[in-house]
């Protein structure tokens, strides 16, 4: 188990080292105007992946007191 989330952190790493590569890369090649609007692309992406992790958040904690409230009603 703490190989597993060992290897996940190398991952993670080279994941966040090839991000920086892409930024530089971007950096490099867009104006300031291709800047913002990336920038602006990025960030409803961001918010969309936290709304949607919100709304799942939301469900399993609902499913989650559902299954408790289940569970304690079947003991009684």
């Amino acid at each position: 188990m703490i190989d597993q989330i060992a290897a996940g952190r190398v991952q993670m790493a080279e994941h966040e080292d090839q991000t920086a590569r892409y930024r530089h890369l971007l950096r490099e090649q867009l104006n300031q105007e291709g800047r913002k609007l990336l920038l602006r692309i990025i960030d409803e992406k961001d918010l969309r992946a936290e709304r949607v992790a919100y709304q799942n958040y939301r469900q399993g904690f609902r499913d989650g007191l559902e299954l408790a409230v289940e569970l304690l009603w079947k003991t009684q």
